[in-house]
């Protein structure tokens, strides 16, 4: 049977037992840490799945602990706090987080979205691979979740792929922000547009540094934005 490895960085029992609990009756396994120390011995010795990490985890900088696992990490990364701050939300999805939650938010509201976000990548939980056809030089593989650019590998984030994945479903569609928010963050209630935002400039970014091309995805103002098909 599989077992993922969830790890959760957070120092308060509470809320860390209430989230713990409720991901081993999904199947999960969970190990918690309470200090940023032990959080990063857990991440080198243990190799999990995801990692769920409080912002104000003692003796860690979340961001610095954030951009150390993205560089070598595609694994989901939810950040917690105590209280929903907008300039940590953003700077969250700006450096690459998956989401940013209260550990406060009510059980019925919260625990979906970190299932969600867990099923990005989770194998015994994720739903059916979509597949996407060859375009021009951009290649999607649903099956083992790898995606190239004229030939170049894209070291993608769960969630970008799934971003890259949607686009190449839909070439030529301006998609907005709320149908985005709906097909890859299964969020169809959020209003926010940050974590599209910034989503969409990290694939962007990487996309240019395999091509040198910086018009596979363009923004439609006021709406959205749309993936062409390359010349």
């Amino acid at each position: 049977m599989c077992a993922p490895l969830v790890l959760i960085a957070l120092h308060l029992d509470r809320p860390a037992e209430v989230i713990a609990s409720m991901l081993r009756e999904q199947g999960y396994r969970v190990e918690r840490t309470a200090d940023g120390a032990a959080a990063e011995r857990a991440l080198l010795e243990l190799s999990p799945d995801a990692l769920l990490l409080g912002v104000h985890l003692p003796d860690c900088d979340p961001w610095k602990l954030l951009g150390r696992v993205r560089a070598v990490n595609d694994m989901p990364v939810l950040l917690f706090s105590a209280e929903y701050v907008a300039d940590d939300a953003i700077r969250a999805y700006r450096e690459g987080a998956d989401d940013y939650l209260s550990y406060l938010t009510p059980s019925a509201e919260g625990f979906p979205r970190i299932v969600r976000r867990l099923t990005r990548r989770v194998p015994c939980a994720a739903g059916a691979a979509r597949a996407a056809a060859p375009q021009n030089g951009l290649q999607v593989d649903a099956a083992t979740r790898a995606a190239s650019a004229d030939g170049v590998p894209l070291a993608l984030t769960a969630l970008e792929f799934d971003l890259l994945s949607t686009f190449a479903e839909h070439p030529g569609q301006a998609l907005t922000y709320e149908q985005l928010l709906r097909l890859v963050w299964h969020d169809a209630a959020d209003s926010g547009h940050a974590r599209v935002k910034y989503a969409v400039l990290r694939l962007r970014r990487k996309i240019a540094a395999a091509t040198g091309d910086t018009t596979w995805i363009s923004t439609v103002r006021g709406v959205g934005y749309r993936y062409r098909l390359p010349e």
